[in-house]
């Protein structure tokens, strides 16, 4: 009878632990359907990020071609101001090369005019030294 007893209690036990695992892998379904669910979103968010990082790549891209054209116009633009640069240098020169240029020339008649001016002087002194 004992034996019958225990083999009842453990069909009648059978039940109530089976309705116990199908709660708890209903459970673990739940939870694996909503992780599904999670993982799908967050591939979605891949997908998003990944088309948003081309639509970055793509303007990087057009950005760099508008440095490379800024870059062009700057060493334009550069040349043309050492090219103004060592034109007026080159003026400058040529200012102070014809200031002494002019000095020069004027000073040349005024040479000659006070050459003669001591010419008559001395001539005059000595006049007056024979008329004393």
């Amino acid at each position: 009878m004992k034996f019958f007893l225990s083999i009842l209690s453990i069909l009648f036990c059978l039940p109530i632990a089976s309705v116990y695992s199908q709660d708890r892998f209903s459970g673990i379904e739940k939870r694996l359907d909503k992780i599904e669910y999670d993982v799908q979103a967050v591939q979605k968010q891949m997908v998003e990020l990944q088309i948003q990082m081309k639509v970055i790549e793509t303007q990087v891209k057009n950005l760099d071609k508008g440095v490379d054209v800024s870059r062009e116009d700057m060493r334009f633009y550069f040349s043309i101001l050492i090219i103004l640069f060592v034109a007026i240098i080159g003026l400058i020169g040529a200012l102070i090369g014809f200031i002494i240029w002019d000095r020069r020339t004027i000073q040349k008649p005024l040479e000659k005019d006070v050459q003669t001016l001591k010419n008559d002087v001395e001539r005059i002194n000595q006049s007056l030294n024979l008329l004393r």
